[in-house]
């Protein structure tokens, strides 16, 4: 009888150490494929009546330079075929930094270069969509091009 114990220990030894080593390479295979934090954007579709949501993975960052890189991939624009970028292409970030929970956003003068039907407040409504969607501790946002502060009619509320 007690070689059959023995037996059953070493069964139950032998599993344990086939899982735990199939939880370490798991963990190891991971941690060298993390590509980082996944982020949604959202944007324009081209027949303008709906928006195309692109989910992508960003380099792990520091939490104060994770908004930057968003905001910077976020004007880049969308990958996805039949999806319209916020902002012409060349657009970029010149400084983007929070205090008390409020964005400020300075972007460059591309920004207004482009004179399609849409006006600036839809572009900068649909960046502070993504912005808030991906960063739910901001609370508001301060756009500036070139340095100049951009203030938009708040609407009325019935």
């Amino acid at each position: 009888m007690p070689f059959f114990r023995i037996i059953k220990s070493d069964r139950k030894l032998l599993l344990l150490s086939v899982l735990l080593f199939f939880f370490f390479f798991s963990l190891i295979f991971y941690l060298v494929n993390y590509q980082g934090r996944r982020f949604s954007f959202y944007f324009y579709s081209v027949d303008g009546s709906s928006l195309c949501v692109e989910t992508r993975a960003l380099p792990s960052e520091k939490a104060r330079d994770r908004l930057t890189a968003y905001t910077e991939e976020l004007l880049l624009g969308p990958s996805i075929p039949r999806a319209l970028p916020i902002f012409p292409l060349g657009t970029r970030v010149l400084f983007c930094f929070e205090r008390d929970k409020i964005l400020f956003l300075n972007v460059s003068e591309n920004a207004v270069l482009d004179f399609s039907a849409k006006t600036l407040q839809p572009k900068f409504e649909i960046l502070k969509k993504n912005i808030k969607a991906n960063f739910p501790h901001i609370k508001d946002i301060e756009f500036f091009i070139e340095g100049n502060p951009i203030v938009f009619e708040r609407k009325k509320q019935s």
